[in-house]
């Protein structure tokens, strides 16, 4: 067993599986909060999380990963059919996501190149949830296997990235 980090949750990564479990980072919330106060941006910061209230922002920020989880759960749900998704099998409470497990691309991968290629072609230069290692190979497949942010489900659906995983795929 593995063990991979992310800045929502962490990975335990097993040879057929992984496991997305969420980050909560108690000391975090903490940091962040002097660090925002000190340059006068904590309100900026907490209505990026809530609108509701300060108290609200300080609950999804520490319950961002399981948010993720729920998200990438529901998203794969309602696209099943799309084999450019690493599948997820269960989801337990939004605490333990199971998902299959592929070979992630590295930064200087034919695969991962091309594919970047043709998102920069449509304008998708600098979105940092569209990195190399949130793709894999599973089962003759390219497939996303992050796709638990608002970000990159737009780029999936708006921004055809979807279509040109399939592009990729056809040149397996």
């Amino acid at each position: 067993m593995k063990i991979g980090f992310g800045s929502t949750r962490f990975v335990l990564i097993f040879s057929k599986i992984v496991v997305k479990i969420p980050r909560v980072r108690i000391f975090r919330i903490f940091k962040r909060t002097l660090e925002t106060k000190l340059n006068n941006t904590l309100s900026q910061k907490t209505r990026n999380y809530s609108k509701r209230s300060k108290i609200f922002a300080v609950i999804r920020y520490l319950l961002v990963g399981v948010y993720a989880n729920r998200m990438e759960y529901n998203y794969f749900k309602k696209h099943k059919d799309l084999k450019e998704l690493l599948p997820v099998r269960s989801l337990l409470f939004g605490f333990l996501e199971i998902q299959e497990k592929g070979t992630v691309l590295s930064n200087n991968d034919p695969t991962w190149l091309h594919l970047f290629n043709l998102l920069k072609i449509v304008g998708v230069n600098d979105v940092a949830s569209f990195k190399a290692s949130n793709f894999c190979r599973c089962r003759e497949h390219l497939r996303i296997l992050d796709y638990a942010n608002e970000e990159t489900i737009d780029i999936l659906e708006n921004w055809h990235g979807i279509e040109m995983i399939k592009m990729v795929n056809s040149n397996f």
